[in-house]
Formats: structure tokens, C-alpha cells, sequence
């Protein structure tokens, strides 16, 4: 800028003269600023973005013409393509919507002379937050379990955005039901629930008839279904025992038809092999 240099008698002020209107231009470009970029921010929202080149005191380099590259530690970004600075640009460009953030957490994006890597410079901590929930995912699934017990461990599923990042700010309801398996199996315990930071858990499910290839699926308004990996249930240790084919009125000393008795466990399943 115009700067001025003055000398000043130090008994007497008076006496004094300066020099005044000394054009100060600026030095070659020593760093890049990088801000602008919206904080807190959407994932898969646009930004601008401004990268200013700047000599070793501060001043802006107007006549910085370098190639500038921007990188980010998001690893799935949308970012401008490299940029040659014009001398309109002053030293200064500004992107608009020129970045877009994915990946939720501190992100920050930087930019840096092609021709000189020690010239550059970040906009750290950038917060991106989760876009709206996407899909569900199983993200804990169910294992093959005895008839009657809990589902351990308990089946979880979370609401992903778009990017794959958990979509904390979904709190809908989730519900879950059975597929697979044997004829007529449904599911005992709390099979709808509310996402808490988009993650519902169920702690209190269970299945009383034995089969193979049980499926959970879950849904959600407005979300599609998605289905578990399949799990077994098998029967629970034997409780008692049943007479499936009862002795009928016959004559002394005649034999009986076919007497039968069955070992089930507490759910009245078929317990195989026993003992």
C-alpha cells in the first residue's frame, strides 16, 4: 500500500519531515490461505471456496500466477480441477460450489503450488455432518440360537446417508419380521423400535419354532427393506415328554398298536437324538 517514513526530532516534535505516498507492492507469494468452505457443513452439499496466495509479511501477492492443486483429507470429495491465477484474480479466487465435502468428521481441504510444494495452505477442522438417512443395514447380525432363547447377539440395524456415513439424525421407527424358516414362526419380544443417533438395537427377540434359514428384514418409512444374513434355530435342551401316538382300547393280552413317545424341549419342539 502508501506508506510514509518520518523523522522526528526527540527534544523538540516540531521539528520533524517525513516522506509520504511510497508504494509498498508486495513480495513473491510465500503461502495460500484456503477458507470460505461452509463450517458446519452437509455432506454432499456444494461450498465455495477461497485461495489466496500471500507474500512471507501477509500482504496479498497480486502477482502471483501459479498453478494451484486442492486436495482434501475426505476421501471421497468433489473438488475444482487445477487453476492457473490470471492477473484479474489479484492474488485471490474464489470456487463457487467449487467443494463438496462426504465423508462426516473434521475434514479439511488444501491447496498447493504445482510448481512449489512449500507454497500452501489449509482450512482445517471443517465439521461434515451426516446426510438423511438412505438405507438400513444389518450392522449386527443374527446367530444361530436355541428355540425360545434371546437372539445373541441382538440384531442391530443403522440408517446410513448416501455416502455411507451413519445418518445420526435419523430417530424413526424401525421395525423388524421373520421370513424363512419354519411355516408360521413368528417372533417374540419388542420388534419395533425408535433409531437412537440412527442405530436401533433389539435385545429381546426370540424365535420358538425350530428351522433353517430364518431371515430378519427390517423397515422403515420411506427407506427400502433389508434382509439379515440367514440363522438356524435349533431345539432348546428337553423338558418333557409326549405321547404323539396314544395307546388304544384293545383286547388282553392282544399287543398294543403302535405306542409312541416324544422328547421335547420347553417350547414343544422335537428334540432329535435324545438322549
Amino acid at each position: 500500500g502508501e506508506q510514509s517514513v518520518t523523522a522526528t526530532d526527540m527534544a523538540t516534535g516540531t521539528i520533524t519531515g517525513a516522506q509520504s505516498a511510497i508504494t509498498v507492492q508486495p513480495a513473491g507469494a510465500a503461502t495460500l490461505s484456503v477458507a470460505g468452505v461452509t463450517d458446519p457443513i452437509t455432506a454432499g452439499v456444494a461450498s465455495d471456496v477461497t485461495v489466496t496466495a500471500h507474500d512471507q509479511f501477509g500482504n496479498r501477492a497480486t502477482g502471483y500466477r501459479g498453478t494451484i492443486h486442492l486436495t482434501s483429507t475426505d476421501p471421497q470429495p468433489v473438488l475444482p480441477a487445477s487453476y492457473t491465477f490470471l492477473s484479474g484474480d489479484n492474488g485471490e479466487h474464489t470456487f463457487a460450489g467449487g467443494v463438496t465435502l462426504r465423508t462426516a468428521g473434521e475434514q479439511a481441504v488444501t491447496a498447493t503450488d504445482g510448481a512449489n510444494g512449500a507454497i500452501t495452505g489449509t482450512q482445517t477442522a471443517i465439521t461434515v455432518q451426516p446426510a438423511a438417512a438412505h438405507t438400513l443395514v444389518f450392522t449386527g447380525q443374527p446367530s444361530n440360537v436355541a428355540a425360545g432363547n434371546l437372539i445373541n447377539p441382538a440384531p442391530q440395524v443403522t440408517a446410513y446417508d448416501t455416502y455411507n456415513n451413519v445418518a445420526t439424525g435419523y430417530s424413526g421407527a424401525v421395525t423388524l419380521s421373520l421370513t424363512g424358516g419354519t411355516t408360521g414362526a413368528t417372533l417374540s419380544g419388542t420388534v419395533l423400535l425408535s433409531a437412537v443417533n440412527g442405530v436401533a438395537t433389539f435385545g429381546t427377540l426370540s424365535v420358538v419354532l425350530t428351522g433353517t434359514g430364518y431371515q430378519l428384514q427390517a423397515g422403515a418409512t420411506g427407506l427400502p427393506t433389508t434382509t439379515s444374513n440367514a440363522f438356524d434355530v435349533s431345539p432348546g435342551a428337553a423338558n418333557h415328554l409326549v405321547f404323539p401316538a396314544q395307546p388304544v382300547t384293545t383286547t388282553a393280552g392282544v399287543v398294543i398298536a403302535t405306542v409312541q413317545v416324544s422328547v421335547r424341549d420347553a417350547q414343544d419342539n422335537l428334540v432329535p437324538g435324545f438322549p
